[in-house]
Protein backbone atom coordinates (compact mmCIF):
# COMPACT_ATOMS: atom_id res chain seq x y z
CA UNK A 1 0.00 0.00 0.00
CA UNK A 2 1.05 3.22 -0.95
CA UNK A 3 1.60 5.90 2.17
CA UNK A 4 -1.01 8.95 1.41
CA UNK A 5 0.98 12.58 1.32
CA UNK A 6 1.42 14.00 5.21
CA UNK A 7 -0.57 16.91 5.06
CA UNK A 8 -0.39 19.35 8.32
CA UNK A 9 -4.04 20.94 8.66
CA UNK A 10 -4.71 23.76 11.12
CA UNK A 11 -8.16 22.76 12.70
CA UNK A 12 -10.39 25.50 13.38
CA UNK A 13 -13.89 26.70 12.50
CA UNK A 14 -13.03 27.17 8.87
CA UNK A 15 -11.39 23.27 8.83
CA UNK A 16 -13.20 21.22 6.10
CA UNK A 17 -13.51 17.50 5.45
CA UNK A 18 -10.10 15.62 4.24
CA UNK A 19 -11.15 12.32 3.03
CA UNK A 20 -8.98 9.17 2.24
CA UNK A 21 -8.42 8.83 -1.77
CA UNK A 22 -6.43 5.95 -1.91
CA UNK A 23 -7.80 2.45 -1.84
CA UNK A 24 -6.75 -0.48 0.77
CA UNK A 25 -4.08 -2.89 -1.24
CA UNK A 26 -3.30 -6.54 -0.74
CA UNK A 27 -1.38 -8.03 0.82
CA UNK A 28 -0.33 -5.59 3.34
CA UNK A 29 3.39 -5.40 3.01
CA UNK A 30 5.43 -6.74 5.78
CA UNK A 31 7.49 -3.52 7.09
CA UNK A 32 6.09 -0.04 7.56
CA UNK A 33 7.69 3.45 8.57
CA UNK A 34 7.07 5.10 11.82
CA UNK A 35 8.28 7.95 13.63
CA UNK A 36 10.44 6.45 16.27
CA UNK A 37 11.09 8.76 19.56
CA UNK A 38 14.80 7.17 21.44
CA UNK A 39 15.42 8.09 25.17
CA UNK A 40 16.30 12.10 25.31
CA UNK A 41 13.73 13.16 22.62
CA UNK A 42 15.47 11.96 18.88
CA UNK A 43 12.93 11.12 17.03
CA UNK A 44 13.43 9.22 13.57
CA UNK A 45 11.55 8.02 10.51
CA UNK A 46 12.44 4.41 10.39
CA UNK A 47 11.30 1.03 8.67
CA UNK A 48 9.54 -1.06 12.18
CA UNK A 49 7.89 -4.38 11.23
CA UNK A 50 4.48 -4.38 11.07
CA UNK A 51 2.13 -4.83 14.46
CA UNK A 52 1.37 -8.17 15.38
CA UNK A 53 -1.79 -9.06 16.28
CA UNK A 54 -3.59 -11.07 18.69
CA UNK A 55 -7.15 -12.71 17.44
CA UNK A 56 -9.57 -10.41 19.00
CA UNK A 57 -7.29 -7.42 17.32
CA UNK A 58 -8.13 -5.02 14.32
CA UNK A 59 -5.53 -3.48 12.13
CA UNK A 60 -5.82 0.52 11.79
CA UNK A 61 -4.40 2.57 9.12
CA UNK A 62 -4.17 6.26 10.67
CA UNK A 63 -5.76 8.77 8.87
CA UNK A 64 -6.20 11.61 11.12
CA UNK A 65 -4.32 12.27 14.17
CA UNK A 66 -4.08 14.74 16.41
CA UNK A 67 -1.21 15.58 18.31
CA UNK A 68 -1.64 15.57 22.36
CA UNK A 69 0.22 17.40 24.90
CA UNK A 70 0.59 14.51 27.14
CA UNK A 71 2.56 13.03 24.32
CA UNK A 72 4.51 15.84 23.85
CA UNK A 73 5.75 16.13 27.89
CA UNK A 74 6.76 12.27 27.43
CA UNK A 75 9.27 12.85 24.21
CA UNK A 76 12.02 13.59 26.18
CA UNK A 77 11.21 11.95 29.02
CA UNK A 78 9.79 8.58 28.25
CA UNK A 79 7.50 6.51 30.56
CA UNK A 80 9.58 4.03 32.55
CA UNK A 81 12.62 2.77 31.47
CA UNK A 82 11.75 2.48 27.71
CA UNK A 83 14.29 3.18 25.48
CA UNK A 84 12.10 3.79 22.20
CA UNK A 85 8.81 4.22 21.19
CA UNK A 86 6.24 5.32 18.87
CA UNK A 87 4.00 7.82 20.16
CA UNK A 88 0.13 8.82 18.89
CA UNK A 89 -2.85 8.27 20.69
CA UNK A 90 -5.31 10.56 19.34
CA UNK A 91 -6.43 8.79 15.69
CA UNK A 92 -8.98 8.07 13.72
CA UNK A 93 -8.67 5.87 10.88
CA UNK A 94 -10.12 2.38 8.73
CA UNK A 95 -10.12 -0.82 9.56
CA UNK A 96 -7.30 -2.94 6.95
CA UNK A 97 -7.08 -6.12 8.81
CA UNK A 98 -8.53 -7.70 11.11
CA UNK A 99 -8.47 -11.09 13.77
CA UNK A 100 -9.46 -14.02 13.59
CA UNK A 101 -12.32 -13.82 16.07
CA UNK A 102 -13.02 -10.57 14.37
CA UNK A 103 -16.05 -9.83 11.91
CA UNK A 104 -14.02 -9.36 8.68
CA UNK A 105 -16.90 -6.97 7.74
CA UNK A 106 -15.43 -4.17 9.54
CA UNK A 107 -12.49 -3.72 7.03
CA UNK A 108 -13.04 -0.65 5.34
CA UNK A 109 -14.75 0.91 8.42
CA UNK A 110 -13.62 4.54 9.27
CA UNK A 111 -13.02 4.41 13.34
CA UNK A 112 -11.72 6.52 15.89
CA UNK A 113 -9.68 4.89 18.36
CA UNK A 114 -9.93 4.58 22.62
CA UNK A 115 -5.53 4.36 23.40
CA UNK A 116 -6.05 2.15 26.42
CA UNK A 117 -6.52 -1.29 25.80
CA UNK A 118 -7.94 -4.27 27.94
CA UNK A 119 -5.74 -6.82 29.29
CA UNK A 120 -8.77 -9.64 28.33
CA UNK A 121 -7.37 -11.13 31.92
CA UNK A 122 -8.61 -9.34 34.66
CA UNK A 123 -12.36 -10.04 36.35
CA UNK A 124 -13.59 -6.84 34.31
CA UNK A 125 -12.22 -7.23 30.78
CA UNK A 126 -13.85 -11.84 31.67
CA UNK A 127 -16.97 -10.20 32.37
CA UNK A 128 -16.46 -7.97 28.84
CA UNK A 129 -16.25 -5.03 30.74
CA UNK A 130 -13.41 -3.79 28.89
CA UNK A 131 -13.38 0.16 29.68
CA UNK A 132 -13.19 -0.82 33.64
CA UNK A 133 -9.61 -3.06 32.70
CA UNK A 134 -7.91 -2.69 36.01
CA UNK A 135 -4.25 -3.66 33.76
CA UNK A 136 -5.05 -1.67 30.68
CA UNK A 137 -2.46 -0.86 28.13
CA UNK A 138 -1.88 2.39 26.64
CA UNK A 139 -0.65 3.04 23.14
CA UNK A 140 3.32 4.08 22.91
CA UNK A 141 3.32 4.29 26.98
CA UNK A 142 2.74 0.76 28.08
CA UNK A 143 1.86 -2.69 27.59
CA UNK A 144 -1.23 -4.23 29.34
CA UNK A 145 -0.84 -6.87 32.28
CA UNK A 146 -1.33 -9.93 29.46
CA UNK A 147 1.86 -11.32 29.72
CA UNK A 148 1.25 -12.48 25.58
CA UNK A 149 0.97 -8.51 25.38
CA UNK A 150 3.58 -6.03 24.08
CA UNK A 151 4.55 -2.14 23.59
CA UNK A 152 2.15 -1.57 20.74
CA UNK A 153 3.07 1.60 18.63
CA UNK A 154 1.03 4.58 18.42
CA UNK A 155 -0.52 6.80 15.44
CA UNK A 156 2.70 8.11 14.24
CA UNK A 157 3.12 5.40 12.39
CA UNK A 158 1.42 3.83 9.18
CA UNK A 159 -0.10 1.06 11.20
CA UNK A 160 -1.65 0.23 14.90
CA UNK A 161 -2.91 -2.68 16.31
CA UNK A 162 -5.56 -3.04 19.01
CA UNK A 163 -8.49 -4.86 20.46
CA UNK A 164 -11.37 -4.02 18.51
CA UNK A 165 -13.46 -3.13 21.34
CA UNK A 166 -10.73 -0.13 21.31
CA UNK A 167 -12.51 0.66 17.52
CA UNK A 168 -15.14 2.72 17.76
CA UNK A 169 -16.80 3.65 13.99
CA UNK A 170 -17.27 7.46 13.60
CA UNK A 171 -21.11 6.60 11.88
CA UNK A 172 -19.76 9.48 8.98
CA UNK A 173 -18.31 12.49 11.23
CA UNK A 174 -15.73 12.65 9.58
CA UNK A 175 -18.07 14.07 6.41
CA UNK A 176 -19.53 16.49 8.53
CA UNK A 177 -15.94 18.86 8.83
CA UNK A 178 -15.06 17.36 12.11
CA UNK A 179 -11.60 16.38 12.13
CA UNK A 180 -12.25 12.46 13.55
CA UNK A 181 -9.30 12.14 16.02
CA UNK A 182 -10.73 14.84 18.44
CA UNK A 183 -13.43 12.55 18.70
CA UNK A 184 -10.89 10.77 21.26
CA UNK A 185 -10.71 13.46 24.34
CA UNK A 186 -14.40 13.70 23.84
CA UNK A 187 -14.89 10.33 24.73
CA UNK A 188 -11.96 10.21 27.81
CA UNK A 189 -14.18 13.16 29.31
CA UNK A 190 -17.48 10.45 29.10
CA UNK A 191 -15.43 8.31 30.80
CA UNK A 192 -14.23 10.26 33.43
CA UNK A 193 -18.16 11.41 34.08
CA UNK A 194 -19.65 7.74 34.26
CA UNK A 195 -16.06 7.18 36.83
CA UNK A 196 -17.74 10.25 38.97
CA UNK A 197 -21.30 9.16 38.80
CA UNK A 198 -20.52 5.60 39.91
CA UNK A 199 -18.53 7.19 42.80
CA UNK A 200 -20.67 9.58 43.64
CA UNK A 201 -24.15 7.69 43.01
CA UNK A 202 -25.34 11.39 41.74
CA UNK A 203 -24.14 14.06 39.96
CA UNK A 204 -21.61 16.36 42.89
CA UNK A 205 -22.25 19.86 43.55
CA UNK A 206 -18.33 20.52 43.38
CA UNK A 207 -15.86 18.73 41.21
CA UNK A 208 -12.33 19.55 41.71
CA UNK A 209 -9.81 18.49 38.22
CA UNK A 210 -6.35 18.13 38.71
CA UNK A 211 -4.94 19.23 35.50
CA UNK A 212 -7.68 21.78 35.10
CA UNK A 213 -6.42 23.86 32.84
CA UNK A 214 -4.99 21.49 30.41
CA UNK A 215 -6.25 20.68 27.00
CA UNK A 216 -8.57 17.35 28.70
CA UNK A 217 -9.80 20.35 30.79
CA UNK A 218 -11.28 22.14 28.13
CA UNK A 219 -13.52 19.08 27.01
CA UNK A 220 -14.35 18.07 30.87
CA UNK A 221 -15.35 21.37 32.34
CA UNK A 222 -18.16 22.25 29.77
CA UNK A 223 -19.15 18.60 30.04
CA UNK A 224 -19.45 18.65 33.33
CA UNK A 225 -21.64 21.98 33.38
CA UNK A 226 -23.87 20.63 31.28
CA UNK A 227 -24.28 17.70 33.87
CA UNK A 228 -25.46 20.06 36.68
CA UNK A 229 -21.74 20.40 38.75
CA UNK A 230 -22.15 24.09 40.08
CA UNK A 231 -18.44 24.68 41.45
CA UNK A 232 -15.42 23.73 39.76
CA UNK A 233 -11.79 23.91 41.50
CA UNK A 234 -9.04 23.84 38.74
CA UNK A 235 -6.03 23.11 39.56
CA UNK A 236 -3.20 23.62 37.90
CA UNK A 237 0.67 25.06 37.17
CA UNK A 238 1.64 27.90 34.60
CA UNK A 239 -0.31 30.94 34.66
CA UNK A 240 -0.81 31.48 30.85
CA UNK A 241 -3.13 28.13 30.36
CA UNK A 242 -4.64 29.22 33.92
CA UNK A 243 -5.40 32.67 32.35
CA UNK A 244 -6.28 31.17 29.21
CA UNK A 245 -8.95 28.73 30.71
CA UNK A 246 -10.21 31.58 32.63
CA UNK A 247 -11.23 33.10 29.09
CA UNK A 248 -12.77 29.98 27.75
CA UNK A 249 -14.83 29.20 31.06
CA UNK A 250 -16.35 32.66 31.43
CA UNK A 251 -19.78 32.19 30.12
CA UNK A 252 -20.35 28.73 31.82
CA UNK A 253 -23.34 28.47 34.14
CA UNK A 254 -20.99 27.08 37.17
CA UNK A 255 -18.28 28.86 39.37
CA UNK A 256 -14.91 28.50 39.12
CA UNK A 257 -11.67 28.39 41.24
CA UNK A 258 -8.20 28.69 39.95
CA UNK A 259 -5.20 27.09 42.47
CA UNK A 260 -1.82 26.86 41.59
CA UNK A 261 -0.70 22.90 42.44
CA UNK A 262 1.66 24.26 45.11
CA UNK A 263 -1.30 26.37 47.16
CA UNK A 264 -2.14 23.95 49.45
CA UNK A 265 -3.17 26.22 52.18
CA UNK A 266 -5.90 27.75 49.28
CA UNK A 267 -7.26 24.22 48.27
CA UNK A 268 -7.58 23.28 51.96
CA UNK A 269 -9.11 26.68 52.31
CA UNK A 270 -11.71 25.55 49.56
CA UNK A 271 -12.36 21.80 50.68
CA UNK A 272 -13.86 23.34 53.92
CA UNK A 273 -15.59 25.90 52.20
CA UNK A 274 -16.98 23.34 49.28
CA UNK A 275 -16.92 19.97 50.29
CA UNK A 276 -17.24 18.94 53.77
CA UNK A 277 -16.61 15.33 53.07
CA UNK A 278 -13.16 16.28 50.54
CA UNK A 279 -13.20 16.70 46.73
CA UNK A 280 -14.51 14.45 44.13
Amino acid sequence: MKSPELNLIPVGVNYRSVLPQHEITYPLPKKMKAWVTYKGGKTVLEEVPLPRMLADDVLIEPLWISICASDVNKFVSLVGDLEKTVFGHEFAGRVVAVGENVDEALVGTTVVVEEHYPCLECSFCLKGEFDKCQREGFLGWYKSGNPRDWLRNGAFAEFVSIHNFCAKPTQGIEKLDFFPSLAEPFGNTVKMGRIVREKCGEVPETLIIWGGCGAQALYMVPYFVSMGVENFVLVYRGKPAMRYMESCVKDLDATFFFVNFEQEDKLNQLKKKLAKDGFI
